[in-house]
């Protein structure tokens, strides 16, 4: 059954989540003041792993960051949401 997860992501070095057969990113955005990406997932394959990373503005990118999914605003700061997963994401 096809359907839209939310996955809140948090700081660091990079956040893995296990998502079923992760398909197309529906949106990035903020809610409550998480960091939040929504993706629409088949829920009867397997999962698989996802990771994402969390990059401020001015920060200095470290090699290998991803491919870039979406910026998200909260309050006077710009976040930018890397999927450093490889595959169909």
């Amino acid at each position: 059954m096809k359907t839209i997860y939310k996955y809140p992501v948090s700081f660091g070095e990079g956040v893995t989540h296990c998502i079923p057969n992760p398909g197309q990113i529906i949106a990035v955005g903020e809610q409550g003041g998480t960091v939040c990406v929504w993706i629409l997932v088949d829920t009867k394959e397997a999962v698989r792993p996802v990771t994402f990373r969390i990059i401020g503005t001015g920060w200095e990118l470290p090699d290998g960051i991803g491919r870039p999914i979406g910026t998200v605003f909260i309050g006077p700061y710009v976040w930018h949401v890397f999927s450093t997963s490889k595959g169909k994401l």
